[in-house]
Order: C-alpha cells, then structure tokens, then sequence
C-alpha cells in the first residue's frame, strides 16, 4: 500500500511525533537535497525566553522515525522515496528517476501489514 504526502503535511507529522516523543516544539522543513537529510527548528520556551535551535535529520533516522509512526498503526514500512524539487534524481525502486512536477516535493511511503507474531 503506498501512501503519498505532501512535504508540508509530511512535516506536520513528524512534529507531532517530536512532541509526543520529547515535547518538544518541531517545526521541519525538507531539504532541496538530493541526499534525503530534512530541516529541523527546534523553539523551546523556558522564562519567557525562546530559543531556536537549527540541526539535520538524516536519512536514515527520518526513516526510522517514519518506521515507528506507521508501526503503531499496525503497518510494516517496506521503502521510503523523498522526493525533492523538480528534476532532481531519485533511486525509485532500484532505477534513477528524474522527479517530474507530479512528485516534486512529495514524500511517497511504501508498507504492508506487520507479520503476525508467533507466541512460544
């Protein structure tokens, strides 16, 4: 089954996952990159004071993350593709794709039903 988000939608998930997980406020912003890294701002508060923190979350990590949102739901993540600007490469299912303006800026995530645990 594939599931296809828009970065900005793709980024509002993975902020609330960040508030879930860390309470922390996550703003996330996908790279022009061809490497698949994402933007993240952190903004804490503490004493009226707002603080900015800028770092990368690479690959693999925002996979991992991607991962566990969809193991909670029960579903078992078998490829992700993070498409970026218009004619940038992809490695769509082991081939080289040029990302045409239909999935400029698209997040496809691939998954399947989670195997059944055997219980000894």
């Amino acid at each position: 089954m594939e599931h296809n988000f828009k970065h900005e939608d793709m980024a509002k998930l993975i902020s609330v996952y960040f508030k879930g997980l860390e309470n922390k406020d996550v703003r996330v912003n996908f790279c022009d990159g061809e490497n698949g890294n994402v933007s993240l701002m952190e903004v804490s508060r503490s004493n009226g004071i707002t603080q900015r923190e800028f770092r990368e979350l690479k690959k693999e990590y925002f996979e991992k993350i991607v991962s566990e949102i969809y193991d909670c739901a029960g579903r078992q993540v078998t490829d992700i593709i993070n498409y970026g600007k218009e004619g940038s490469i992809v490695i769509e299912h082991g081939y080289i794709k040029v990302v045409t303006s239909e999935l400029a800026n698209h997040v496809v995530v691939t998954t399947r039903e989670k195997p059944k645990e055997l219980v000894k």
